[in-house]
């Protein structure tokens, strides 16, 4: 601190890596020079002077943060020394002035001189910390370089490190970040500090999770919990991952742990109301957000409860909320897109299309946005403008499994069913597990009018694999039932085709019923089901074509 306030450079902002002393022996020539100054400081004081003064305000100021109350994770801190440094510079100034004055009274030189040569001073020593604070300043231009600062002043400082990598990471500096977070591992051998580590951890894990590799993610947020299991952020990107994963009871145990460390956390308790939204209990849901909501506006929140409303069939009620989410936060591109997909959902289609159209100003390129449009559009009937959607939202990312799913939905209804399976295959190839289309799929094949379409083999085990739950949806069992007639398996098909009505009938559903009893009198008679040509065959339950 004393050599830092003669001259301040280098300055650095974290000093997470300043040794510590256990022993007294350590440190005895230091200990020896801070007690004379003290004791000196007591007499001078005693004795009404002037400089006793100053040495009190220096240490009684700097003693409760750097000596009785210590932060364990701040040892040393330059900020410490702001106060503390007035008794330090108005003796440095009252010295240099006296020498000033004692110099020219030896010099028997003029007035004059004597003010050229304080004005040089004072000229100076101004110039040359003004030119050190330019050269601190280049630092605090964004976080990257605050960092960097940091790490070439300390460069064993692991958290300094770890604070570099998250700052990397949030530029997209994903391979930087790895490395800058590997070297803070290493650098935190030399001071384990079970916190710090812990929070590297998490952050390799929020890397990881950013690029799309969550099992690797996941491993890194338990590490964290295991070395620290106070870590809060580890604990609820953990609880994030197992909720994407439908893991419900273990995702809501972690967020419960979470919310227990800091119970106001926003972001803990939004995670909570989507755990209970999503396991049944929606008034429970409907409490934390209400909460959330007293406590002050939160953008984030209104949004991820606009969205489990409109989950819960509550359409009205969200758009309120997601358009509360985007007054709060304009440039908020998911509370745009979920309010356009409510209003498609309310069937206010032309409403919906606006609000796209409005959005999609602001992010042209946004796949969901394009595709959501193009199924808005194909549900009004404007085919061609639906096309252009869903042909755009490909351009900017050829992967999008649900756009592939509906531009094959407006290739069958347009009668291109060679076309549609092409599209209807690629959807299955980037998403194998899709149930519902799955059984779509299984449909066409089994049942198209157009005997170059059909497959029996294939349409079995696609609807084997859309029914393998332990209570599949009636129509995906009357899909297998058309299956197994199509490969000539009438005996499978009739089971098929009876736990289907029955399936049926507890749902409710009494045409659907209607419709499978009279196919099953088909495959009774050794008569496989063929769809109509118009509309050949319907999409299942369980495919939502506004998704």
């Amino acid at each position: 601190y004393l050599r830092l306030s003669l001259w301040p450079d280098p300055l650095a902002v974290d000093y997470y890596d300043w040794p510590i002393a256990r022993s007294i022996g350590a440190v005895w020539p230091q200990g020896l020079l801070v007690l004379g100054l003290v004791c000196a400081s007591v007499w001078a004081l005693l004795r009404r002077h002037w400089l006793g003064f100053l040495g009190a305000w220096f240490f009684m100021i700097l003693a409760p943060t750097s000596s009785v109350l210590v932060m364990p994770v701040e040892v040393a801190t330059e900020r410490r020394m702001y106060l503390p440094l007035v008794s330090l510079i108005l003796p440095a100034v009252l010295a240099a002035d006296r020498a000033v004055r004692a110099l020219f009274a030896n010099l028997a030189a003029g007035p004059g001189f004597e003010r050229l040569a304080r004005l040089a001073l004072v000229g100076g020593t101004a110039l040359s910390l003004g030119i050190l604070s330019h050269a601190r300043n280049i630092s605090y231009q964004n976080q990257v370089l605050f960092w960097l600062d940091a790490v070439a002043k300390r460069p064993r400082n692991a958290r300094a490190r770890n604070n570099l990598g998250l700052a990397l990471f949030k530029v997209g500096r994903y391979e930087d970040a790895l490395a800058q977070f590997q070297q803070a591992l290493e650098d935190n051998q030399a001071i384990p500090r079970p916190p710090v580590e812990s929070s590297i951890h998490n952050n390799i894990g929020i890397v990881h999770s950013r690029v799309g590799n969550r099992e690797e993610a996941e491993a890194r947020y338990r590490k964290a919990i295991e070395i620290y299991p106070y870590q809060l952020h580890a604990l609820n990107n953990l609880g994030c991952i197992l909720y994407e994963q439908g893991k419900y009871a273990e995702a809501f145990e972690r967020f419960q742990a979470a919310h227990a460390i800091e119970p106001g956390h926003p972001k803990v308790r939004i995670n909570l109301g989507r755990v209970f939204a999503k396991t049944g209990r929606l008034p429970e849901a409907d409490r934390i957000f209400l909460d959330l909501f007293r406590s002050g506006e939160n953008p984030a929140a209104r949004l991820v409860y606009g969205t489990i409303l409109v989950d819960a069939g509550r359409v009205d009620e969200s758009l309120g909320h997601l358009r509360k989410a985007i007054e709060g936060d304009p440039e908020q591109l998911d509370a745009r897109f979920e309010l356009a997909k409510a209003l498609a959902h309310l069937g206010r289609l032309d409403a919906a299309v606006q609000e796209g159209e409005q959005a999609l100003q602001r992010f042209p390129e946004y796949a969901p946005l394009l595709n959501l449009l193009g199924a808005c559009c194909h549900a009004k009937g404007d085919s061609d403008r639906a096309m252009e959607h869903y042909r755009e939202a490909l351009r900017v990312r050829p992967g999008h499994v649900r756009t592939h799913a509906n531009l094959a939905t407006l290739f069958h209804s347009q009668g291109k069913t060679a076309e549609a399976l092409k599209e209807y295959r690629e959807a299955l190839r980037l998403k194998p597990d899709w149930p519902a289309l799955q059984d779509l799929v299984a449909r066409i094949l089994a049942a198209d009018p157009d005997a170059s379409i059909r497959d029996g083999a294939a349409a079995v085990a696609l609807a084997e694999k859309a029914c393998a739950s332990e209570d599949p949806p009636p129509g995906f069992l009357d899909t297998l039932a058309a299956a197994y007639a199509e490969a000539g398996r009438f005996e499978d098909a009739v089971r098929a085709g009876e736990r289907a009505v029955e399936a049926a009938k507890a749902a409710n559903q009494t045409a659907l019923s209607a419709e499978i009893r009279a196919r099953l009198e088909g495959y009774r008679k050794g008569m496989p089901f063929r769809a109509p040509v118009e509309g050949s065959s319907s999409r299942p339950e369980g495919f939502k074509l506004l998704e």
